[in-house]
């Protein structure tokens, strides 16, 4: 996996359209995106620990910061969260979000995704 510019700061979000991969490392961040059906996808949403915005590039073998969105807010991360949870894992309420930053939204997230 080649990174252009920078490489996300871990632990990482992966939205694959269908479902949320966590990585806390980026030897496990490529281990895991390596048995992922992409279908054809050119870009895939990946979320870092300070909710700076990425992407995927399946096709390319390689991640670079989005230029669109910059950063995630708090909101849209649990939103996310919360549409692509596994069935079995708990809601992400959006309780008390004056008083967790959003590194600390990131680390709940990969913390219930893992």
């Amino acid at each position: 996996m080649n990174y252009l510019l920078r490489a996300p700061k871990f632990p990482v979000i992966v939205d694959t359209g269908e479902q949320l991969i966590a990585a806390k490392t980026k030897a496990q961040f490529e281990k895991r995106i390596r048995n992922i059906p992409f279908n054809g996808k050119d870009k895939v949403p990946i979320i870092d620990r300070t909710a700076e915005a990425f992407a995927l590039y399946p096709e390319k073998e390689f991640v670079a910061p989005q230029m669109a969105i910059r950063r995630w807010t708090k909101a849209s991360i649990i939103d996310l969260y919360n549409e692509r949870r596994p069935t079995n894992a708990p809601e992400m309420g959006k309780r008390s979000l004056g008083n967790r930053s959003l590194e600390q939204i990131v680390s709940e997230t990969v913390d219930l995704l893992a």
